[in-house]
């Protein structure tokens, strides 16, 4: 009986061990799954903090070429009926350029809008998105390259109208010395024929130039001080494209010189290794200040350049004055932007490395 009862409680003894050792087992599998479904919603969630951050930066850009696409409308539409096919040519090639760019980012970000979706409709969303940025880099020189061909055609059409400006100067100036030569000779026969009388007088009136030759280059001379006029304003014109466009491939820079650091952080939090992903940070981070450094910079010199604008010439020379001088305070508030964009984003990416190292 004795030897029944010890054999029970020996039995049962055993029995409780293998349930303590069971439950000690199936804790730690569910502590491993626990830790591994938090650190794949840590993972989801740091996916998803990047893609907000790629679409929003992509809107930020997008309002911009909107913004200039509207403006650029503006001006075609104010043209007069009478004013050189140039100045409208040019625009519409400008805005053409403009129109890609928005085009491009417009796609840009539906891609990115659909990535973000997935993960709220998918359980297990695709990384494609962490190669986007190569193709972006490659795409926004390519901007850069077609930006500088058009810049480089307006040069050329600058230096041609500096040309013709300086040639019909030339050809009014040598009006003004035959005139004054002229009006020499005239006095000088004037005295002449107080001294001589009539004889003088009738030498006088052949060596006279006729009225019609005086009336032809008074013609001349007006038609000459209206084509310097006209050409000066398209050179005005020419001078604040290519000012425009210089400002427009220093922010296409901008933008093509980040997409290698995000490449990087694309690809580290899609790894994903802690390591990886604190190397990227810290590069972006430093991407982003010199960013910023390279802002304030640019915004210096917009300043020097303002300063400079003349506020004298034609009605149509100041109105490209007024064009460029809008320019010059639409990119300087538009760094600004950037750069308290630029500064939350390094808040943003220093909150990731703080996680990252509490995660080590």
């Amino acid at each position: 009986m004795r030897s029944s009862a010890a054999s029970a409680a020996i039995l049962l003894s055993f029995t409780m061990t293998i349930l303590s050792l069971s439950s000690v087992v199936h804790g730690k599998e569910l502590k491993a799954r626990a830790e591994k479904s938090d650190a794949r919603e840590l993972e989801i969630s740091r996916h998803k903090r990047f893609l907000y951050r790629a679409i929003d930066e992509i809107g930020n850009s997008l309002s911009f070429i909107k913004e200039d696409i509207k403006g650029l409308d503006k001006q075609i539409d104010a043209i007069e009926l009478f004013e050189p096919a140039q100045r409208e040519d040019a625009l519409r090639s400008f805005e053409d350029w403009f129109q890609n760019y928005a085009d491009w980012l417009s796609g840009k970000s539906a891609e990115f809008e659909k990535d973000l979706e997935r993960y709220y409709t998918e359980d297990s969303p695709g990384t494609e998105w962490a190669d986007r940025y190569v193709e972006m880099q490659e795409i926004y020189e390519e901007l850069g390259r077609q930006l500088a061909v058009i810049l480089k055609s307006y040069s050329k059409k600058r230096e041609t109208l500096e040309a013709e400006i300086l040639r019909k100067r030339a050809l009014l100036a040598r009006i003004g010395e035959d005139e004054e030569e002229e009006n020499k000779d005239r006095k000088g026969n004037n005295r002449k024929d107080r001294d001589r009388g009539k004889e003088e007088k009738e030498k006088k009136e052949k060596k006279k130039r006729s009225k019609k030759d005086e009336h032809d280059d008074a013609v001349r001379r007006a038609q000459l001080e209206q084509e310097i006029r006209s050409f000066g304003d398209i050179l005005n014109h020419y001078e604040v494209l290519i000012e425009k466009g210089k400002g427009m491939g220093d922010w296409i820079s901008l933008k093509a010189n980040d997409c290698g650091p995000l490449n990087d952080v694309a690809h580290a939090i899609a790894g994903p290794r802690l390591s990886t992903m604190e190397r990227s940070y810290e590069k972006i981070i430093g991407a982003y200040e010199r960013d910023i450094s390279a802002i304030r910079r640019k915004r210096e010199a917009i300043d020097r350049k303002r300063d400079r604008i003349k506020t004298i010439g034609t009605l149509r020379t100041l109105d490209r004055m007024d064009e460029l001088s809008a320019h010059y305070e639409q990119m300087k508030s538009r760094y600004e932007h950037h750069a308290a964009w630029l500064k939350v984003q390094i808040g943003a990416y220093r909150a990731e490395l703080t996680e990252i190292w509490n995660l080590k």
